[in-house]
């Protein structure tokens, strides 16, 4: 059986993929990012304003990534 995801899962997990391509974090089950590269404090403060754009506001959140 499919799970359906609404919008704000479907943001959370696209942003979880776009960031694993670029290699700049990889996802663990509870969704904390583990940092892999020295810029990992400066990549966590952008991780926390980005999911505070998935709840409601997701133009802002795909400009930014672009």
């Amino acid at each position: 059986m499919k799970k359906k995801f609404d919008k704000k899962e479907m943001s959370i997990l696209a942003l979880e993929e776009l960031l694993k391509d670029v290699g700049k974090v990889s996802f663990i089950e509870n969704k904390r990012a583990v940092h892999t590269n020295s810029n990992s404090l400066e990549m966590h403060k952008t991780l926390q304003e980005l999911s505070k754009d998935v709840n409601g506001n997701n133009d802002k959140l795909w400009k930014t990534l672009l």
